[in-house]
């Protein structure tokens, strides 16, 4: 497919990479002809970039940029051996003939987190998930491969969101130095009276709520809006049924919890290098988490 335009005569790729960072879409740009290719850095961005680019309005704000910009054509190159480039210009195989309804756009429910680095969820997972559960078996207990502490959730958004956010989200994290964090103390929200949440604390978190208040900046840009609540980091180890259960057991229960967190006075010291930008699919066994970008922290102070 051939649009036929006047070409700019000034560096037309400078010109669509800063048209697409204005929408949000971060990448380089290399002039090719009439063809704008699209060159992202790593494979893991290309592949972000490649499905929000399925859907159609945010593959027409792509083309659109590119016309202006003096190409007929655009393409997004995938950085893996034998991986096709994507051809913007001619729509997907299974696009829809025509545009599709605003509520019919493919919307995914995404987080912005630290997932718990392996060796550290194993340990929370022994030496805290055990014995509260089995004090407390009425509860939802989180597995240790899900353990992370949220920095925004961000509900329900359109899947096309994926790349421009990732995109901007990894120059907060860019601009944010690796740090180390201390989890300790069980508690619970709304409180050990009459819990709903368990969870693990974090200790000397100032710069893990500075990097919170920044993605929170990050994802306002994008008509999220802001967090009405004090960011308090803190990782969920279990939700609890106790409002399920039958009548008479819901003391006893908390009695339980209460008399089993007390004596776990263990602490973990991590250091978040990363945050990630995470998708959770509901289901009956739990949440299942899918991790769309992983953004790295700079390096931290010496």
């Amino acid at each position: 497919m051939t649009i036929p335009i006047d070409p700019l005569p000034d560096d037309p790729a400078a010109r669509l990479g800063a048209a697409l960072a204005a929408l949000g879409v971060v990448t380089p740009v290399l002039a090719d002809g009439a063809l704008a290719l699209l060159r992202p850095a790593d494979p893991r961005t290309a592949r972000a970039l490649a499905a929000a680019l399925s859907d159609q309005r945010v593959r027409a704000r792509v083309l659109e940029a590119a016309r202006a910009a003096g190409f007929t054509h655009a393409a997004l190159e995938i950085p893996e051996p034998g991986a096709p480039d994507l051809d913007l210009t001619a729509a997907p195989d299974d696009a829809p003939a025509s545009p599709a309804a605003p509520d019919a756009e493919p919307r995914c429910r995404l987080f912005v987190g630290v997932m718990l680095p392996e060796p550290v969820a194993a340990a929370v997972e022994q030496r805290v998930i055990a014995p509260l559960r089995r004090a407390v078996p009425d509860a939802d207990w989180v597995s240790a491969d899900r353990l992370h502490l949220t920095l925004k959730f961000l509900g329900e958004q359109p899947a096309g969101l994926v790349a421009p956010l990732s995109a901007r989200l990894a120059d907060v994290a860019a601009g944010e130095r690796a740090f180390q964090l201390t989890l300790s103390g069980v508690g619970a929200f709304p409180g050990m009276q009459r819990p709903r949440v368990i969870w693990l604390g974090g200790r000397d978190a100032g710069e893990c709520t500075r990097l919170a208040h920044r993605v929170d900046d990050a994802c306002e840009a994008f008509g999220i809006p802001r967090d009405d609540r004090a960011f308090r980091p803190h990782v969920t180890v279990a939700r609890l049924r106790v409002q399920r259960a039958a009548p008479g057991r819901a003391a006893p229960l908390l009695a339980g919890l209460r008399e089993a967190a007390a004596p776990l006075g263990q602490e973990w010291a991590l250091v978040v290098r990363e945050i990630a930008l995470v998708q959770s699919v509901p289901t009956a066994d739990g949440s299942r988490y899918t991790v769309l970008a992983r953004l790295p922290l700079a390096a931290m102070a010496r």
